[in-house]
């Protein structure tokens, strides 16, 4: 008996041994086990951080995004919250776009939240990742570098830019057109080295005519670039610049020198203040806006919801593409926490393997995304093509939506991932 009375004390050691390890680790199980408690979950609300700009320069080219997200949590919320029971709470924070800052934010709040439901652009997508892969920790990027597409930590809904401007190329070159020079614009740093890799891929793989490839500094109005295009003959011209100050720069430098182009933009390089003033003739004659998603106001169920939610969470706030981006990425997000809570798991280990085993990622207004594994994520085979116009809601009208993606642009080689 005493043999055994010792058997059953170290037992019982051990098991306590393996407890106290589980809560050290900060996760611990409820008695459903529908989801453990753990960072930024305590069995019954979710909170979830945001570092978006709120001040600084590019602060009102990323307002619209944030309001976008909180009117899909506040919707959200009001029917229950994730999966019908977990209402979500957002820690918000400032980067003033500042890497530094930033990465200062995501310190201050990391212990916090169960994942970072918006981190706005690439530089404080750069900023947080590093530390996000240690702490495994799944950031929803609202950015469309593809440099992104393959990294296991990071989950943008966004089409990468590389694609976009891939794509409106290809659609400007169908046809009689197929002999039109692409050229491209960029602020100098990552943007103008991804611009310069997207034509040269055009000439190479897409067999298209190609002219030079320019930086521009943020500031700066690029009228020495804009002569060198317009000797170079160029038809099409990327531009992948900041929506302030650069495109406006761009624009009017183009005007002042008589440069009649067509400029191929991505969302993030447009907004509606292109139809206020003197560039609203210019753009709609000479700018094509490619996106992945449906236009505002576009006869479909998920817009007729977004709508619906726009009125009655955010009734002040101005239709536009970036409120369209919000709000998806906080609906990409509830498919993620959606999954993770229907595998019974919530932690930040569990909502990785959850984002990971979703095949698509099917959201509200934007065409869907293959996805899955880092490796084996897909990009949209759809897309839509914009111009500025303001007869449109959000200060754009639609061109041709439902395009198809190439093969020759869904094989862009895109970096591997982490």
């Amino acid at each position: 008996m005493p043999s055994r009375t010792r058997t059953a004390l170290a037992a019982l050691a051990v098991g306590a041994l393996i407890a106290t390890a589980g809560c050290g680790r900060g996760e611990s199980k409820g008695p459903d086990d529908a989801a453990a408690t753990a960072p930024g979950f305590d069995g019954r609300t979710l909170t979830l951080g945001v570092l978006n700009v709120t001040s600084g320069p590019a602060a009102s080219s990323f307002a619209p995004i944030g309001a976008g997200a909180k009117a899909y949590v506040d919707a959200l919320n009001a029917r229950g919250g994730i999966a019908g029971k977990y209402p979500v709470e957002l820690i918000t924070r400032d980067t003033a776009y500042d890497p530094s800052k930033t990465a200062q934010a995501y310190e201050a709040t990391k212990r916090e939240v169960a994942a970072y439901a918006l981190v706005t652009g690439t530089l404080s997508t750069d900023a947080v990742l590093p530390q996000a892969r240690k702490d495994d920790v799944l950031v929803f990027s609202a950015s469309a570098d593809g440099k992104f597409f393959h990294q296991s930590h990071v989950l943008s809904i966004a089409m990468p830019a590389q694609s976009q401007f891939l794509n409106g190329a290809e659609y400007l070159t169908r046809g009689e057109n197929k002999k039109r020079k692409l050229c491209s614009l960029a602020t100098e740093g990552p943007r103008f080295e991804t611009a310069t890799a997207v034509v040269e891929y055009a000439e190479k793989k897409m067999s298209m005519r190609t002219g030079p490839s320019l930086a521009v500094q943020s500031g700066v109005k690029p009228t020495t670039q804009i002569q060198q295009l317009k000797k170079a003959d160029c038809d099409m011209v990327m531009m992948s610049t900041a929506q302030i100050p650069e495109a406006p720069d761009v624009l009017t430098a183009a005007i002042e020198q008589g440069f009649e182009p067509t400029w191929i933009a991505n969302a993030g390089s447009w907004g509606p203040f292109l139809n206020d003033g003197p560039l609203y003739d210019y753009t709609t004659e000479h700018l094509v806006i490619v996106t992945e998603g449906l236009p505002w106001g576009a006869d479909d169920e998920g817009m007729s919801r977004l709508l619906a939610d726009q009125k009655k969470y955010a009734p002040k706030a101005r239709p536009s593409v970036g409120f369209l981006w919000g709000y998806n990425q906080l609906a990409a997000v509830d498919a993620v926490l959606t999954e993770a809570a229907e595998q019974g798991d919530l932690s930040r280990a569990g909502i990785m393997r959850a984002q990971a085993s979703l095949s698509s990622l099917d959201l509200t207004t934007y065409y869907p995304r293959p996805w899955g594994a880092a490796a084996d994520r897909g990009q949209h085979t759809q897309y839509c093509v914009l111009v500025p116009s303001k007869s449109g809601k959000d200060g754009t009208e639609e061109t041709a939506c439902h395009q198809k993606v190439t093969q020759d642009v869904l094989d862009y080689p895109y970096p591997a991932g982490d």
